[in-house]
């Protein structure tokens, strides 16, 4: 009688002991709800995300490299929106959208003598040509590096110095061109410098730059 209740007690001990251990190693329907919810935080699917950062008084300062010389191209603008993009399956793409924009293009660097001829590096003073763009709004692609405005009044001007900066001064300097247009397209990528305009409509003064 004693080794039947001994049997029926372990029996009994052992049961116990499965159903606590399933009741620890068992996942819950909400358990596995909540860890599915984290997963996709930490392994997003296909799902887009997207943020934007607003900028006051954003300036961009580039150097180019272009016919055997460096060029530096400044954007000022007096307020900018980054947006970011970004899914699992593409890449991150970022847009900046700017208003109240000026931009300084350097087209050339040269010197000329004191009559005003172009000369060697040793012999005159140094001068640069420059591009001035402005239009209320533009936007820049950070993955290709392309600036893109519309209505922009362009100005070309031929100055002293190789500097360039947001202060530069042309009251004294050389108008060689302006004009407007409908659309402006330049690339911030020292492989792709160049300056592209549409329906583009100017005026070409008497003293052109020095070729």
């Amino acid at each position: 009688m004693f080794k039947k209740r001994s049997l029926a007690l372990t029996l009994l001990l052992a049961l116990c002991f499965s159903v606590t251990l399933l009741s620890m190693f068992r996942i819950s329907k909400r358990s596995r709800r909540k860890y599915s919810k984290i997963l996709s935080k930490l392994q997003p699917g296909d799902s887009s995300h997207s943020g934007a950062s607003r900028r006051n008084k954003v300036k961009k300062d580039v150097w180019v490299e272009k016919s055997d010389n460096i060029f530096h191209y400044l954007v000022v603008s007096g307020d900018s929106i980054l947006h970011l993009n970004q899914s699992r399956s593409k890449q991150m793409q970022a847009i900046e959208e700017m208003g109240d924009i000026t931009c300084y293009l350097q087209q050339k660097k040269y010197y000329v003598d004191s009559k005003g001829a172009e000369a060697s590096e040793f012999e005159g003073q140094p001068m640069q040509q420059i591009c001035i763009l402005k239009m209320a709004d533009g936007t820049y692609n950070y993955f290709n590096k392309n600036f893109y405005g519309d209505n922009a009044l362009i100005s070309v001007y031929q100055l002293p110095g190789h500097e360039l900066s947001s202060n530069v001064s042309v009251k004294d300097a050389t108008k060689v061109l302006d004009g407007v247009c409908d659309s402006v397209k330049f690339s911030l990528d020292d492989q792709k410098p160049r300056l592209s305009t549409q329906n583009l409509q100017a005026n070409v003064y008497t003293e052109r730059p020095h070729e």
